[in-house]
């Protein structure tokens, strides 16, 4: 092989090991676990963030993990990535996660009930677009003796509401009942 053969495989490497992209190749393996819900939480909006199970308790998990689709009512064992970014987002976390694996997915017994005590009304915490209602963005059907309506129509007040959601199956909930 010539020199300038060896020079361009030696520069190949370098250039792959040094990246670009603003993270580094300080990435570990973690193991974690992801409830079968989302709850709402507050970053530069209200929005439904992911909850981690972690020693019989549950916290927000904040992040996003990259190449995972969190589908409500399934219990998800994960292998993920975690990698230290060189440099991090404005306002942003130091550390980024992507997928490494789905270990386990267990899905909730039909008509498992989510309550969620005290949600903030803010501008999209319930809307209902072409007669699909969202509760931060997540569809929910609504149940037949639930006002569905009357709550989208105290969305942006500012106000406290306690919700009920159950499992239908599928990856799919509904609002049971408000108040």
């Amino acid at each position: 092989m010539s020199i300038r053969m060896l020079f361009i495989v030696f520069l190949s490497f370098l250039v792959v090991a040094c990246g670009g992209s603003g993270s580094s190749l300080d990435s570990t393996r973690e193991e974690i676990t992801i409830a079968s819900y989302q709850s709402p939480c507050y970053g530069e909006s209200q929005r439904l963030c992911l909850v981690r199970l972690e020693f019989g308790d549950e916290e927000l998990f904040y992040e996003e993990i990259e190449d995972f689709n969190h589908v409500w009512g399934h219990t998800y064992e994960l292998s993920v990535l975690v990698t230290k970014l060189d440099e991090p987002a404005e306002d942003g976390s130091d550390v980024s996660y992507s997928l490494d694996e789905v270990l386990s997915r267990v899905e909730d017994e039909i008509a498992t009930e989510y309550a969620y005590e005290e949600v903030e009304l803010l501008e999209s915490t319930f809307t209902v677009d072409n007669d699909i209602y969202y509760f931060l963005g997540q569809p929910f059907e609504c149940a037949t003796d639930v006002d569905c309506d009357g709550l989208v129509d105290m969305n942006n007040s500012g106000g406290l509401v306690n919700v009920t959601f159950e499992y239908l199956g599928a990856g799919e909930i509904a609002l049971i009942a408000w108040d």
